[in-house]
């Protein structure tokens, strides 16, 4: 994706590899702490597996902070924050008001996830996607095909980048 950033042309490239993408030029825009877009922008994908609410299950949260975990080693400059305890992350989101959604892939592993917000600003209904992870390019595309799901609805999303 191409966009104009303070008179510059940027590609941004999501999830970045630092070992392949640095070979050809690339780097990391530290300026950057969060990317904007309408779900109308979101190709259509039909994913394989099946999107769930998250019931908030310890085992489970465990499977979540190892697949972040395995994404973080993997990719640098994504979205993520540190995980609390289980019970401090719960009370967190309940106090916040985010959703949790995890992606079981067609064997049924937990292959991504995600964390958003949904509110009003200016009259307009904005999602946040405060937290993901995920495991493969199939569920990369899930996580966003699963965003397309709200063009009826959200008029932006807003995804939170490190800073």
């Amino acid at each position: 994706m191409i966009r104009m950033l303070r008179g510059r042309k940027i590609a941004f490239l999501y999830p970045f590899n630092h070992s392949f993408y640095n070979k050809t030029g690339f780097g990391t825009l530290k300026e950057c702490c969060e990317y904007s877009f309408v779900p109308e922008n979101i190709k259509e994908y039909a994913a394989e597996g099946e999107w769930e609410p998250f019931g908030w299950d310890p085992v489970v949260f465990q499977e979540i902070v190892d697949l972040n975990n395995r994404w973080i080693s993997r990719y640098h400059g994504g979205i993520e924050r540190p995980f609390r305890s289980f019970e401090r992350e719960r009370d967190s989101v309940r106090f916040f008001r985010f959703q949790y959604y995890l992606y079981r892939n067609k064997n049924g592993k937990i292959a991504a996830w995600l964390c958003f917000n949904r509110w009003k600003q200016e009259g307009k209904e904005l999602l946040s996607v405060d937290r993901s992870a995920w495991d493969d390019p199939e569920a990369f595309r899930a996580v966003f095909s699963f965003l397309r799901g709200f063009r009826s609805q959200i008029k932006q999303i807003k995804i939170n980048l490190p800073e």
